[in-house]
């Protein structure tokens, strides 16, 4: 999914715990951090 706040939105629905919400990175990019019920973390990424 080509949308850092659509696609972590979509895994908080299907039962992921946000750590950091969608931010964005001067220079850098979007990214959000997150964790699955597993509580195994994962992060997402989008320059």
């Amino acid at each position: 999914m080509a949308d850092c706040d659509k696609a972590a939105a979509l895994a908080v629905s299907l039962g992921a715990r946000m750590y950091v919400p969608p931010t964005s990175l001067e220079g850098a990019g979007r990214f959000a951090v997150l964790a699955d019920p597993q509580g195994a973390a994962f992060a997402l990424y989008r320059e």
